[in-house]
């Protein structure tokens, strides 16, 4: 008795859930290549420009430490 409470108060959800899944994995099967590889090279000029914002922020907070030993 449990078991049908159970899947009548779930079950619909559930099958949303794996309707709106499979939507979405046949949506982002018809991306062009060209998407893809500018995606992925806009995700590694992010990281570079990161890195770079580090260096100088590194950078800064070194030059306040040695200018207070000094």
């Amino acid at each position: 008795m449990k078991f049908r409470e159970i899947a009548r108060r779930y079950g619909s959800r559930a099958a949303l859930a794996a309707a709106m899944t499979t939507v979405a994995a046949t949506a982002l099967a018809d991306v062009p290549e060209e998407v893809k590889t500018s995606i992925t090279n806009s995700g590694k000029d992010a990281a570079i420009m990161g890195g770079l914002v580090l260096a100088v922020i590194v950078g800064i907070f070194g030059f306040k430490w040695m200018r207070k030993a000094l």
